[in-house]
């Protein structure tokens, strides 16, 4: 405002959920500048069982 140039950043919250019920089983949080594949890693660090699906979504 004002003739100010402020960029506002904000956090991403990566998810990991049960398709069947819908239950969060894992989450991380990164800044704007990290690539979405790089919390797929500690996501899949979280998850103790076995993992029958993997699906990602194509958002940019």
């Amino acid at each position: 405002m004002h003739g100010a140039n402020s960029r506002r950043c904000w956090p991403k919250l990566h998810l990991a959920l049960d398709a069947d019920s819908g239950e969060t089983i894992a989450h991380t949080l990164t800044d704007q500048d990290t690539g979405d594949a790089s919390p797929v890693g500690p996501l899949l660090d979280q998850i103790d069982g076995p993992i029958r699906q993997f699906t990602v979504d194509g958002a940019p």
